[in-house]
C-alpha cells in the first residue's frame, strides 16, 4: 500500500471564504476506474468526437463529486485549522469558491482518465 503523503498536491486558495483546499495532483488507478463504472453507467464514449454519449445531468454532477471525494485531501479554513472535507461542506460554500474547486477537479480527474480535458475548436 502507498503512502498518500507521497502524493504530490495541489493547494486552492478559496477567495471568498480563504480556505485552502490540497488536492491530489493525480487519481490512482482504482480511482480513474471508480469514476469510468460512473460515467460508462448511463453512456458510451465516442472515439471520434472524444466525448462521453448518452450522459445525464446528474450522472456527471455523480462522478464531479466521487471525484472531489478522492482528490480533496485536506481543507483548512482561514485561520488554518483543519477542517473534515464534507460533501455538504463543499455545497455550502460560496459558489466562487465552489465552483473553482470542481473545475481543478474535473481538470485532474478528466486527465486521470486519459481524456482530453477541453477540446479546441477548429
Amino acid at each position: 500500500m502507498s503512502d498518500t503523503n507521497q502524493i504530490p498536491l495541489l493547494v486552492l486558495d478559496l477567495p471568498k471564504t480563504g480556505h485552502k483546499v490540497s488536492i491530489s495532483s493525480y487519481l490512482t488507478t482504482g480511482q480513474s476506474r471508480e469514476l469510468q463504472v460512473l460515467m460508462f453507467g448511463e453512456g458510451g464514449f465516442d472515439t471520434a468526437t472524444e466525448r462521453f454519449t448518452g450522459l445525464t445531468g446528474q450522472s456527471f454532477l455523480a462522478y464531479q463529486d466521487k471525484a472531489a471525494e478522492f482528490l480533496i485531501k485536506e481543507v483548512k479554513n482561514s485561520e488554518g485549522v483543519v477542517i473534515p472535507y464534507t460533501k455538504e461542506w463543499h455545497h455550502n460554500l460560496p459558489a466562487e469558491d465552489g465552483n473553482l474547486i470542481y473545475s481543478k477537479v474535473t481538470e485532474i480527474a478528466t486527465s486521470s482518465l486519459g481524456l482530453p480535458v477541453e477540446r479546441k475548436k477548429k
